[in-house]
């Protein structure tokens, strides 16, 4: 890639400065989901909450390659026409809009988003994405852009070599992409967004949707009642 033009000096030297003695494999820890904490039951083991499985990737050989990956995926997923940055930008969306009372307001979850994907499946979204958008990437990016080739072979080499460690014992991840890697929200998302577009553009009321936006796997759609359709709610 730097042979190619691919990589400037700074890129370069920040992807090869690494000290080898120092690389570890990631380490999964679970994040406990204490709002879905069962306080229901009588023993003190079911009162558990579950845990989120993170793997951290700091100190491993794959941490900057996710990094410069994620540079370059993350002005995509900004592109998509239901991104929500954080929930000031939701706020400020959904008070924006002029609605009738009676609309619908629908909330859903994507179950195991993050793992429920193959890497064929990621690697495919991410390649129609770059394609469909190299020209606006272009004018966000200030270091250069490499071939889409180049960066899908990184983006391969980042999911297929998810190596951890866990209660004494390593493991490599065979599906999905790890949560705790960087660039793991941005991949999601541009798989997520096809999925969502192929299901709507199916939907025969779809021009009832008002609203819809989504933040990694929640999202939110405002919809109109279908005996609504001529109701002027301008005012």
């Amino acid at each position: 890639m730097k042979e190619k033009g691919s990589l400037d000096k700074q890129t370069f030297h920040y992807l090869t400065n690494v000290n080898e003695t120092v690389l570890r494999p990631g380490r999964l820890y679970l994040l406990p989901k204490v709002h879905k904490l069962n306080t229901n039951q009588n023993n003190a083991e079911s009162k558990m909450p579950p845990g989120r499985p993170i793997v951290s990737q700091i100190g491993t050989a794959t941490e900057k390659i996710g990094h410069y990956i994620d540079h370059f995926l993350v002005p995509i997923v900004r592109n998509q026409d239901t991104y929500i940055k954080d929930t000031t930008d939701f706020i400020n969306k959904i008070e924006s809009l002029k609605l009738p009372s009676s609309c619908l307001l629908i909330s859903y979850d994507i179950t195991s988003m993050y793992t429920n994907m193959t890497f064929p499946e990621l690697i495919d979204a991410v390649k129609r994405a770059l394609e469909d958008t190299r020209a606006h990437i272009h004018k966000m990016i200030k270091i250069p852009i490499p071939d889409p080739t180049d960066l899908l072979f990184l983006l391969k080499c980042l999911l297929e070599n998810n190596v951890f460690e866990f209660n004494g014992h390593y493991y490599r991840q065979i599906i999905g992409a790890a949560m705790g890697a960087v660039p793991s929200p941005e991949i999601c998302d541009i798989r997520m967004h096809e999925i969502t577009k192929q299901i709507l553009c199916l939907y025969e009321h779809k021009q009832n949707i008002l609203f819809h936006g989504r933040f990694r796997d929640d999202g939110f759609i405002i919809f109109m009642a279908i005996e609504m359709r001529q109701t002027d709610f301008s005012q």
